[in-house]
């Protein structure tokens, strides 16, 4: 239920400017506050998580093809979301539901037909490429001109 939560996190991306830069101070000034660990828990911690993630990375390589698409797919859509929201800060709008259908496609194609993967790349490209003009165009449209 969290990675749900998480990726509307992510999609929804509003920003305020002030109150991140609110955050980050609060935030800051917590870490400096905090309780250092000794040496021993970190490594502890380090080295269960890491016994942790291998057993998991072990099992979803050797799962099968459609698992580990599946996989690849959620942690790529998730990398893309964070990514996005991270430009979005930034005042750029990016072409996130057509990039995010992209992704999923090339998945698809190199689960079930591997022989095709190579052309889901380029037919995207143009893809993200016509939406975006026809966007543009659209916005044109609708600001009157003087």
């Amino acid at each position: 239920m969290w990675y749900v939560n998480y990726f509307r996190y992510l999609w929804n991306a509003e920003f305020d400017s002030a109150k991140l830069q609110k955050k980050a101070k609060t935030s800051s000034k917590a870490a400096k506050k905090g309780k250092k660990k000794d040496g021993k828990g970190k490594l502890r911690t380090r080295v269960v998580t890491s016994l942790v993630m291998a057993a998991v990375a072990t099992v979803w390589i050797f799962s099968g093809n459609a698992v580990y698409a599946l996989g690849m797919a959620l942690t790529v859509t998730l990398a893309q979301l964070e990514y996005y929201r991270m430009v979005l800060a930034t005042g750029v709008v990016p072409a996130r539901r057509i990039s995010l259908v992209s992704s999923a496609c090339l998945y698809a194609t190199a689960c079930f037909t591997p022989a095709l993967h190579e052309l889901v790349l380029p037919l995207s490209s143009v893809w993200v490429r016509i939406s975006d003009r026809a966007r543009a165009q659209a916005q044109a449209q609708a600001e009157p001109n003087p």
